[in-house]
């Protein structure tokens, strides 16, 4: 279960402490991808207690507030020193 993690820790790691821009793409994608996979989660969430309910709708509202937040804001100035600092 911890391998299943670990390509998504590299690429937080990547975008966030080595500024790489297509760590963040990347990201992206793997959580738009996530996220279009909700009506999915609604049909298993039958099936869950309502504290199983209630965090997957926090997972997904906190995805969803954290996409936006690395495409706005500050982000676009962190990703944007790191490629004038590595020309």
């Amino acid at each position: 279960m911890l391998l299943g993690y670990a390509p998504v820790v590299f690429l937080i790691w990547q975008a966030a402490r080595r500024r790489k821009n297509w760590a963040r793409w990347v990201l992206c994608i793997l959580i738009a991808i996530q996220l279009s996979a909700l009506y999915r989660w609604t049909v298993l969430s039958k099936y869950l207690t309502p504290l199983g309910q209630g965090l997957l709708i926090g997972q997904d509202v906190v995805l969803t507030f954290a996409l936006y937040l690395s495409f706005t804001g500050n982000a676009r100035a962190w990703f944007g020193r790191s490629a004038k600092l590595e020309s």
